[in-house]
C-alpha cells in the first residue's frame, strides 16, 4: 500500500512538472437541450460554467461518461435536410471542441431521455419510453438489445451504481426514485423525490456515493441542482444553475480512477512516475549504504 501511494504521488509530481492537463477532471458536467452546449456544474453550489457549444442537435438528452468519452442520447438525424420521425442516435461528444460523432441508432426510438454506463463492463443502459419503458443495453460496438420492461420508471433520470450494481431511475408518472435490476429490468420503488421529474437527469459521484439530480424549473428556464438520498429518494436543494435547460448530466470521474491505461499519455506519465520512484528508492539506498559504511 505504501508503494502504491508513493507511485501515485510520483505520477502526480510528474504531471504537475510537465504541465499535462487531465483529459477529464472529476466533477459534474451538464448539457442543455436548449443551447446544445456543455457546462461544468459546481457540486457544492449548482452554479454552472460554460464549456463548449456542441455541433449536434439534441432532444431530451441523456448523458454519461464511459472509457474516456462522453455519450449523449437523442441526437436528431437529418436526411437531405429533412428531420426523420424515427431513428434518433446516441453520439460521442468531444468535451474539448464540441464535435459530435454518431455512435449507434436507438432501435427506432426517439425517447431515450436517460443514459447510464457501467465502467467495469463497458455497457451503457437506457430506458426506451417508446417501447413501454423497456430497459435497453448498449455495448461498445453499438449493439443494442432489450433486457426487460421496468414496470414503471421511464428513466428520464438514469445512472448506474457500481457499488451495488443497480440502476437508479426516475419516473415522471409519480416523481419518484427507483432501483432497477440490470439483468431483468425489474424495478423497485425507493421513494418520492419531492420535485417534478419531467426534465431532469441523475449523476453519481462514484467515490463518495453522492447522488445528484438536476431539474428544470416549471417555466422551462434555469435548472436546479439537488442531492438525492439513495435510501429514501428525498432531495436536498443545492443551488441554481444560472444556465438554461440543463436536462442531461454526468459525473466525470477522476483520471486515475477510470481513464483507460491504453492512452499514450497514461503510459508516459506512468513510466515517468516509475522512473521517479526508482530514483527516489536508489537515492534512499545510497544514503543507507553511506551510513552503514
Amino acid at each position: 500500500m505504501k508503494l502504491i501511494r508513493r507511485l501515485i504521488f510520483c505520477t502526480l509530481v510528474v504531471e504537475a512538472v510537465l504541465g499535462l492537463p487531465d483529459p477529464a477532471e472529476a466533477g459534474l458536467i451538464g448539457m442543455s437541450t436548449q443551447t446544445d452546449s456543455l457546462y461544468s456544474i459546481d457540486p457544492s453550489s449548482g452554479a454552472t460554467t460554460f464549456l463548449v457549444k456542441t455541433a449536434g442537435d439534441f432532444a431530451g438528452i441523456g448523458l454519461t461518461y464511459l472509457n474516456g468519452s462522453l455519450y449523449a442520447s437523442d441526437l436528431l438525424r437529418y436526411e437531405n435536410g429533412n428531420f426523420p420521425v424515427t431513428g434518433f442516435q446516441v453520439a460521442r461528444v468531444d468535451m474539448a471542441n464540441g464535435s459530435v460523432t454518431a455512435f449507434t441508432l436507438q432501435a427506432g426510438s426517439i425517447n431515450w431521455h436517460g443514459l447510464a454506463s457501467d465502467q467495469s463492463t463497458g455497457n451503457m443502459y437506457a430506458i426506451d419510453m417508446d417501447q413501454q419503458n423497456m430497459l435497453m443495453k448498449i455495448d461498445l460496438t453499438g449493439n443494442v438489445r432489450s433486457i426487460g420492461p421496468t414496470g414503471g420508471p421511464d428513466g428520464r433520470g438514469l445512472v448506474f451504481d457500481p457499488k451495488h450494481r443497480v440502476l437508479y431511475a426516475t419516473s415522471n408518472t409519480n416523481d419518484s426514485l427507483y432501483k432497477i435490476d440490470v439483468n431483468t429490468g425489474a424495478s423497485s420503488l425507493i421513494g418520492p423525490l419531492g420535485l417534478d421529474a419531467v426534465f431532469l437527469d441523475l449523476a453519481l459521484d462514484y467515490i463518495s456515493g453522492t447522488l445528484y439530480a438536476n431539474m428544470i424549473t416549471s417555466n422551462g428556464g434555469e435548472g436546479v441542482l439537488y442531492k438525492v438520498n439513495v435510501l429514501t429518494g428525498a432531495t436536498t436543494f443545492v443551488g441554481m444553475n444560472n444556465a438554461p435547460f440543463i436536462d442531461g448530466m454526468a459525473w466525470i470521474p477522476d483520471f486515475y480512477v477510470f481513464a483507460p491505461i491504453s492512452e499514450p499519455r497514461s503510459y508516459a506519465i506512468l513510466l515517468a512516475g516509475l522512473g521517479l520512484l526508482g530514483l527516489i528508492s536508489w537515492r534512499s539506498k545510497q544514503r543507507l549504504d553511506s551510513r552503514l559504511s
